[in-house]
């Protein structure tokens, strides 16, 4: 062997890569720095050989995240040629730096210009980027290179990519003349696209020209130009459209276009034209700071090419017919605004700006479903920001400004609250809708006085009241409570009240109150006495799962009085301003079931030593505790119904409520409510859910109410249930069922089947709903998803 090669061919070679920056050159003094280099790098060589047999491979990683650690090299053989500082490398090849990683069954290292040549089961580790082919050449500082018969996988969307040549341009950056993309696992995707001139920059944006989209063997379509998100869910660029037909749009087609802003923002715009109505554009902007500093705004428009002026045919072409406000339409500047802001400020202070507001009163009805619709924008702010968006047929939509503060045991609440009627414009009357602008709160929990038995709340209110062409007035609210708790142990608690109630008005003007005046004012106070008793008794099963059941009875009995206050003369705003006289007496019983069963998937309870008693007990946290059933019975007897000349109806319905959860597989909730007078069931609702873990489940809801002087609800009588059952682990079937039996009509129906693969998932639903003048609609739906390319929704 030449003189200027060392061999290790021995044992295993674990090298730590030192760069000799200082080379020979004409000048002697250099020749003590190259000789002090390879004496190192020898010494180094034979040091680390014997322990590099017991690297721990789990400890690479970690090693490699250290920055100032140079490339390290592991294999079966390592051959140094000192003339031209290259290493070869045989056998389990592998070389690293941080999170970079190369392996192959033979590599040459160019230790001077930190190069390597690779081949047999090249494999290259870039964070979560793999890259793997027959042969590679690679610069392992700039991180450029090409792979013969290359593989390249991105783990953030489970793509695959492979081409005839691979060139690695950057730090997880790729181009490829020509290659295949996937999220499939497999030789044979069910889906793929193929493309030309493919680019995958850094921060994960790729494109392709040229591109088709294959199932299987078949092709399906051809883009000239192809951009998808290799990497990232949040990328810039156009979403799926949604296209289709509609008796009152013509032909539509909605082109969403996103824009990812930065890591904290983004916005989504639409195009939405349709053939008989006009262009309607839209727009969405999201922005997160932190959990409660974030918003969301969405506002869409157009100039309508028809109106609802009630001449020819134009109220049954355009008008609606589905419960809510049978207004003409004759604006043809149409728009929707809406948004929500959490801001969170100083002092602990947090601010909420909820805004609705919209052109007229058909506008949520016409958009009612898509993808600028009022449905999407109810399940977004409701599932985002907990806020609940007005009904679609609400022609009154709610605003409001609101900051609150909140204390340990105290709450201080403002706000501006604004409801904006959609009718005024169309119809051209006065506007009589109060505004409160503002209300403010201040609320104090139920808490002791000092060292004393006594307990109090406090809720406090002020409000001005401010309509465009009706009464203007202020309120004031002042309500504490006092409690006197007393528990006579083991038998029954007893706890006693008095709320002392004064509320004041103040009006802009004297003719807007009765009286002709601007000052009013009213006190009153209110008691309540309850009395309530615990006994239980607890029964050990000792099963292998259900160890105890605890029988709970709770009887209770409350009155409340509320004295009689003549306000004929006082102003009224809303319900606080005018209150009934109230003598009652509640009573009620409540039964409770709990069990006491080892959890699920333990298969030994695990113990504890008890230090005190040198013994053996069980831990709390080996249990579940469960309230599987609960039944209550409650009644109010009305005194004062019952000392009038000609008592009607003292004793109120008696109201059941019945709720089981054994835990698994099954959930009942009932109600009902009985009359003690004509001894009938006025109302009862049931609902009960059935499931399993392989994912079947079943949902019936029946309601029924009987119009009663007794009660004030609406006349009901409906049966509504939803299954999905899972045939295979692929596919599930489902439907849906509602029916009116009021008015003899089937309210809605419909069937659906959901197939998931590894890669792809389709969903077709059918179903038909029944409106105003038995009108019966049908709607198709179907989607395809495509894993990490995106939906496509029609």
């Amino acid at each position: 062997m030449d003189s200027n090669i060392i061999n290790s061919a021995s044992r295993r070679s674990a090298l730590r890569l030192i760069r000799c920056d200082h080379r020979p050159s004409y000048f002697p003094a250099a020749l003590p720095l190259v000789a002090t280099c390879l004496v190192l790098t020898s010494i180094l060589l034979v040091l680390v050989g014997p322990a590099a047999a017991q690297v721990d491979p789990d400890k690479i990683e970690s090693i490699a995240q250290d920055p100032k650690l140079p490339w390290e090299l592991e294999a079966d053989r390592v051959e140094y040629d000192q003339t031209i500082d290259e290493y070869t490398a045989t056998g389990n090849v592998l070389i690293y730096k941080k999170n970079i990683r190369l392996s192959a069954d033979f590599v040459r290292f160019d230790h001077k210009n930190m190069k390597a040549y690779a081949e047999g089961n090249v494999v290259l580790t870039d964070g979560n980027d793999v890259l793997r082919g027959d042969r590679m050449d690679i610069d392992l500082e700039e991180q450029i290179g090409s792979i013969d018969n290359g593989y390249l996988f991105l783990k953030e969307n489970n793509y695959h990519i492979t081409g005839d040549v691979i060139k690695k341009v950057g730090p997880r950056t790729y181009t490829l003349d020509a290659a295949t993309i996937t999220s499939c696992d497999g030789e044979n995707p069910d889906w793929r696209v193929t493309g030309k001139d493919v680019k995958i920059r850094e921060d994960g944006e790729a494109t392709a020209w040229h591109a088709a989209m294959w199932a299987r063997k078949m092709p399906v379509f051809y883009t000239p130009y192809f951009y998808y998100p290799a990497r990232k869910d949040r990328q810039t660029g156009f979403l799926w459209p949604d296209a289709g037909a509609s008796d009152r749009w013509g032909y539509y087609y909605n082109q969403p276009f996103f824009w990812a802003i930065d890591d904290s923002s983004d916005a989504t715009f639409y195009g939405h034209y349709m053939t008989d109505r006009g262009f309607r554009p839209g727009g969405e902007y999201r922005y997160y700071l932190d959990e409660w500093s974030k918003g969301t705004w969405m506002v869409d428009g157009f100039s309508d090419r028809e109106v609802d002026d009630g001449t020819g045919t134009a109220s049954e072409d355009w008008g609606f017919s589905d419960g809510g406000p049978d207004i003409l339409r004759k604006n043809k500047d149409r728009y929707w605004l809406r948004g929500s802001h959490h801001q969170k400020m100083p002092w602990g202070v947090r601010a909420r700006l909820d805004v609705d507001i919209v052109s007229d009163q058909d506008y949520t009805r016409e958009f009612r479903s898509g993808p600028i619709s009022w449905k999407k924008s109810k399940d977004y702010f409701e599932e985002v920001f907990g806020r609940d968006l007005d009904d679609y047929n609400d022609p009154v939509r709610t605003n409001l400004l609101n900051f609150n503060k909140l204390w340990p045991t105290y709450s201080l609440n403002a706000k501006m609250r604004y409801d904006l009627d959609s009718t005024v414009r169309n119809t051209g009357l006065p506007d009589p809708t109060l505004q409160q602008l503002p209300v403010i709160e201040f609320d104090g929990v139920k808490q002791r006085i000092g060292p004393s038995p006594f307990f109090y709340n406090l809720n406090t209110e002020y409000v001005y009241y401010w309509s465009r062409d009706d009464k203007r007035g202020q309120r004031a609210d002042l309500y504490p409570r006092f409690y006197w708790p007393l528990q006579v142990k083991p038998f029954f608690t007893v706890e006693s009240s008095v709320g002392l109630r004064e509320t004041m008005w103040y009006l802009d003007k004297k003719e807007y109150g009765p009286e002709d005046q601007n000052f009013y004012n009213r006190e009153l106070f209110d008691t309540n006495i309850t009395l309530s008793s615990d006994i239980f008794r607890v029964f050990n099963l000792g099963g292998t799962t259900f160890k105890a059941l605890k029988h709970a009875i709770r009887p209770e009995v409350s009155h409340t009085f509320i004295p009689y206050v003549d306000q004929s003369d006082l102003p009224s705003f809303d319900d606080i301003d005018r209150i009934s006289k109230t003598n009652q007496i509640t009573y009620s019983l409540t039964n409770t079931l709990t069990t006491k069963a080892v959890k699920t998937g333990s298969f030994e309870i695990s113990r504890r030593v008890d230090q005190n008693k040198a013994g053996i007990i069980d831990s709390p946290g080996d249990y579940a505790y469960n309230d599987f059933l609960r039944f209550k019975l409650a009644q109010t007897y009305d005194i004062n119904e019952a000392r009038e000349s000609d008592p009607e109806k003292p004793f109120s319905p008696v109201f059941a409520e019945l709720d089981v959860f054994p835990g698994n597989y099954f959930a009942l909730d009932a109600d009902a409510l009985w009359s003690v007078y004509d001894l009938k069931i006025l109302s009862h609702n049931v609902a009960a859910n059935i499931w399993d873990l392989r994912g079947d489940k079943l949902t019936v809801e029946y309601r029924y109410t009987k119009e009663s002087d007794e009660t004030s609800l609406n006349e009901s009588n409906s049966i509504n249930g939803t299954l999905r059952v899972k045939v295979t682990n692929r596919l599930s079937v489902s439907g849906n069922y509602e029916y009116n039996f009021l008015e003899d009509v089937r309210v809605e129906a419909g069937v659906g089947f959901f197939y998931t693969a590894q890669c792809w998932a389709f969903d077709a639903n059918v179903r038909q709903t029944t409106g105003v003048n038995d009108e019966k609609k049908y709607a198709f739906e179907f989607r395809l998803d495509l894993f990490g390319l995106g939906e496509l929704e029609f």
